[in-house]
């Protein structure tokens, strides 16, 4: 029953080192997602392989790292495009897009809208609250 008892508590141990890291790395991505990100620094900021760590993330968010920075990148790229008069190829370069065929094509992936159409649905959502 000892033994069961240490089994239990080293497996605590390693979910809590495992949802640490997690709390690290999606913070990290939050914060930096603006930069071109690789997997190696996403892996070293948590000391693991890049297999580790992409293992580790897709079990714990069921998403890839990589999908969980365009979810980022889109979040607020479609906060800035609601808010802002930027052009929206100046807003995917200030949300870490390099090309702006990627970020249409992930944006619509993500949303179901272009961004220019996504502009356009919420200048007529705050046109009709004001």
């Amino acid at each position: 029953d000892l033994h069961l008892c240490d089994r239990r508590q080293r497996q605590m141990c390693i979910r809590d080192r495992q949802l640490e890291y997690l709390q690290k790395s999606v913070s990290y991505i939050e914060t930096h997602y603006m930069e071109d990100l690789t997997l190696e620094e996403l892996a070293s900021l948590v000391h693991l392989s890049r297999g580790q760590f992409c293992r580790l993330f897709q079990a714990w968010t069921g998403m890839t790292p990589f999908c969980y920075l365009n979810r980022c990148r889109v979040l607020n790229s479609s906060q800035m495009l609601a808010r802002s008069s930027k052009k929206i190829s100046e807003v995917a370069s200030l949300c870490g897009f390099n090309s702006i065929s990627y970020f249409n094509r992930t944006f619509l992936k993500i949303t179901g809208m272009t961004p220019s159409s996504y502009r356009k649905e919420m200048a007529l959502i705050q046109n009709h609250e004001i």
